[in-house]
């Protein structure tokens, strides 16, 4: 399982096309703890997914949900 730096940094390479300012919350790097990196990558691309299809904002809320 990837570090809590770990996880951060690839929220933030994963979001940061799409949400340039966005830094993970503590509630997100906690609930993404037991998540692979793989994971991890899942639940971006589903949020930039869902981004762009009903063209809402990549809002932690939403990756929380997703980390589910």
């Amino acid at each position: 399982m990837p570090s809590e730096r770990e996880i951060e940094r690839l929220f933030e390479f994963k979001l940061e096309e799409y949400c340039p300012d966005f830094v993970p919350g503590e509630a997100l790097l906690t609930a993404a703890r037991n998540l692979s990196q793989a994971e991890i990558i899942r639940v971006c691309d589903d949020a930039i997914k869902d981004s762009i299809l009903y063209g809402g904002e990549i809002t932690e809320e939403r990756l929380l949900f997703l980390c589910v």
